[in-house]
Formats: structure tokens, sequence, C-alpha cells
């Protein structure tokens, strides 16, 4: 998740947040995150949390490719409801809505949607997900199944996925 923000953002400051002793191991966005919250909410300045960091590790986070009339992605996460989240990011949704079609492997998409509503269970769709990419579902299935993909399956939008 970092990794991502840090892409768009610059890093400003970082603290490592200290763990008090005795809470929870299992709960540290109740115990450990909200505290910090409330901290920073009531002004408290960031060096409270714990100490600074300069850095922080980037994980190696595959980006789209563009070579001339298509774009090349590739599914980065299956959720647990069978949804393939690719790393193409919403601002391509143009792209896509231009195309008509989205290829998963070698299955092409051409319903695109804003919601699974709009389109009837059992048809695979391309629609903008909650974490801002684009992603491949069939409504009321599974399209990790129905389309045969996992994470590294290529995507295309454009010319030579068509």
């Amino acid at each position: 998740m970092l990794t991502v923000a840090l892409e768009r953002f610059p890093l400003a400051a970082a603290h490592t947040i200290t763990v008090p002793r005795g809470v929870s191991a299992t709960f540290h966005g109740r115990d450990v995150l909200a505290p910090a919250a409330a901290l920073l909410i009531d002004g408290d300045a960031a060096d409270a949390l714990g100490p600074a960091i300069t850095s922080l590790a980037m994980l190696c986070w595959p980006k789209p490719e563009e070579t001339g009339a298509e774009i090349r992605g590739e599914i980065i996460h299956v959720d647990s409801f069978g949804n393939l989240i690719t790393n193409l990011p919403a601002s391509l949704l143009p792209r896509l809505t231009a195309a008509g079609q989205m290829r998963v492997g070698a299955h092409a998409i051409t319903t695109i949607v804003r919601t699974y509503g709009d389109a009837a269970p059992g048809t695979p769709i391309a629609l903008v997900g909650s974490q801002g990419f684009i992603e491949a579902a069939v409504v009321e299935g599974r399209a990790a199944h129905v389309l045969r993909a996992a994470v590294g399956t290529p995507v295309f939008l454009g010319a030579l996925g068509q």
C-alpha cells in the first residue's frame, strides 16, 4: 500500500510507531493505530509516535507498458470473490472505453460498466475497482475461474489484444 502511495507522493516524513507493551497481538488497528491517529489529531507532533525514519522499502510493482497502439498490463491480485485486479490505473478507463474491450489472457471482455449491477449475472465485465485500478470480474461469478486467470496473467488494451 505504501509503495503505491510513495509512487504518487514524495515521502515528507515517516516515524516508527512504538507499540506499547500489553496491547493485543491481533488488534493493532484498535490498540496501536487508532491511538496514534488520535495523538496527531489532538495536535501532538509526529515525534510522539516514535523515532523518525528517512526511507521506506519499496516493493517491486509491475508497471503497465505502452507500445504503439496497445497497453499491456497484468493481473496483480485475485481477491476473495475471484475478481482480477490489474495494474492498469483508473486513468486508463477512457482508453478502455475507446478500445471497447480488454483482453485477459485469451478472453475478450466487451462489457465495460461503472458498477456490478450494470450487467446481467454471469457477464464478464471490466470496471474500475475501489483500489483505483481496472478490474475484470464476472457478475455473481468468479472471474479467476471463468477466465482461467491468475496473478501474472497478461491483460491488454488496444490493438495487439484484439
